[in-house]
């Protein structure tokens, strides 16, 4: 029995109803189990599950940490501009990157109508502030203070304590929820060279159990309000997490995205790459923009020796971090395109899958491509050393060790690789390093690539024995090697 598109949809949303106590990852895990028949069916395509009108599409924005917004010793909203939303009310959920599930209520105050009470929890920790929303034609903010700093100050009477107040973004669209807030990154670069001059300080206090240092401003709220709105379209300027409100299909769909991504990884974990490759495409067709679900299932579809589908999902995650470079939002969602080695990542990757179906040329093109992008980068090295040597242009792969060797970085047991290459130490001493050369990483490279340099020079038998070894150690492998070895496996048990 295949169960896809909306009719999977429907099932989990069934059983999420029948047994709400269900963690998001037991979920995903349980439906691919009732999905494993369909397995082969839903390979056969790039996307085997199209999108339906039964299937709202949310991001769930993923929490990587406690980041530290700007506050201000004034309010941003006044008088003027609070307004009553009684839209807001009530409870919003989210999932972080680890699946914990965040939730935030929203209360109307007895006393005052425009004044909200706003719990923000988890398992571990509940925090309580007070809020009023104000409108400036499409742009609504909340301005936010600690309802327990309020009260501790109340109580105490400490002249030397002083509340301050936080500010976030809001964006509603029906069931889904956007707070987005100005953060402050490791080194609060953005922040200091935006904020008006002379209207912040540096503060350090003390949440959630650790000390955060960040900044105040120290303006009006005119000038606040000045700062803000001028920002208030500037994506770049604020931090977005997404909220689903709880018991709507929003929030269904939000829970089913962590639960494919759940499965998904522990699929990948466990060497099954096809069921994981069914898992990330469940998730991409949740989250079609997310380029770290579409290089996640790329990688599994290469373990699944599915090269040319991995190269279609490598390319669209490359241009999708193309589209956005560096975003700020959605916590960590987009990991692959915060990082500066993102396009050379993607190159690599994208040679690999060439270089699984020897296409030997097409690889190398983009190793070099990648090499441009950093040429005291090891991997990629190798990688274009064995594909010019599968092109049959030995002199080209000679030359490349040569150049590379004052440029790369490497440690001991990569040296070693590249000097047996290079034919400067045997087979028979490459696998017997010294003890302290000797890493579980290493041998796994060192397997693949004397399995890769077999199967150029047309010996199966070796190349096989050689995988075989690597197989094992993969687990200490970087993915994109394990997932290699796992297809160069499949290549040799169907000839």
């Amino acid at each position: 029995m295949l169960l896809e598109g909306p009719l999977g949809t429907l099932l989990a949303v069934a059983i999420w109803t029948v047994c709400p106590c269900m963690t998001p990852e037991s979920l995903g895990y349980l439906l691919h189990r009732l999905l494993h028949a369909g397995v082969k069916t839903a390979m056969r395509t790039r996307y085997p599950m199209r999108a339906s009108g039964i299937v709202v599409l949310v991001a769930a924005a993923l929490l990587g940490g406690c980041a530290v917004p700007v506050k201000s010793f004034e309010p941003l909203v006044d008088k003027q501009h609070v307004v009553s939303d009684p839209e807001i009310v009530g409870k919003w959920l989210l999932y972080g990157d680890d699946e914990t599930l965040y939730v935030l209520e929203v209360e109307a105050e007895n006393n005052d109508t425009k004044a909200y009470k706003v719990t923000f929890s988890d398992a571990g920790f509940k925090s309580v502030y007070r809020a009023k929303l104000g409108r400036w034609d499409k742009d609504e903010f909340a301005d936010v203070e600690s309802a327990s700093a309020g009260e501790a100050l109340e109580r105490e009477a400490n002249p030397f304590v002083v509340s301050v107040h936080s500010f976030c973004r809001i964006r509603r669209e029906g069931d889904i929820l956007r707070l987005a807030y100005i953060e402050l990154d490791s080194n609060n670069d953005w922040a200091k060279a935006h904020l008006p001059k002379e209207k912040w300080r540096k503060i350090t206090g003390f949440e959630h159990g650790s000390h955060e240092t960040g900044l105040v401003f120290t303006g009006t709220t005119e000038e606040l309000q000045t700062f803000v709105l001028n920002e208030a379209q500037n994506d770049d300027a604020f931090y977005e997490f997404r909220f689903a409100r709880e018991g709507t299909l929003a929030a269904y769909s939000q829970s089913l995205e962590v639960g494919y991504k759940g499965s998904a990884k522990l699929y990948t974990e466990q060497r099954e790459y096809e069921q994981a490759a069914v898992a990330w495409t469940r998730y991409v067709e949740l989250e079609p923009k997310d380029p770290d679900g579409h290089s996640e299932l790329a990688m599994a579809l290469l373990g699944s020796n599915k090269s040319g589908q991995a190269r279609e999902e490598f390319a669209e995650a490359i241009r999708l971090c193309g589209q956005v470079p560096r975003p700020r939002g959605d916590g960590e969602a987009h990991t692959r395109c915060k990082e500066d080695n993102a396009d050379r990542d993607g190159r690599l990757f994208l040679g690999v899958a060439f270089f699984l179906v020897d296409q030997y040329e097409q690889a190398s093109h983009e190793f070099e491509k990648a090499l441009l992008l950093k040429d005291t980068w090891y991997e990629p090295v190798i990688w274009d050393y064995l594909a010019l040597r599968g092109a049959g242009k030995e002199a080209a792969a000679k030359d490349l060790l040569e150049r590379s060797a004052k440029k790369v970085q490497e440690n001991a047991s990569q040296l070693r690789l590249t000097q047996y290459l290079g034919g400067q130490i045997t087979e028979a001493a490459l696998l017997d390093p010294p003890k302290e050369v000797k890493t579980k990483v290493g041998q796994c490279e060192v397997f693949f690539a004397l399995g890769s340099e077999a199967l150029i020079a047309g010996d199966k038998a070796k190349a096989r024995e050689s995988f075989a070894k690597a197989a094992p150690e993969s687990v200490y492998c970087p993915a994109f090697i394990a997932a290699a070895v796992n297809a160069r496996l499949k290549q040799l048990a169907a000839k």
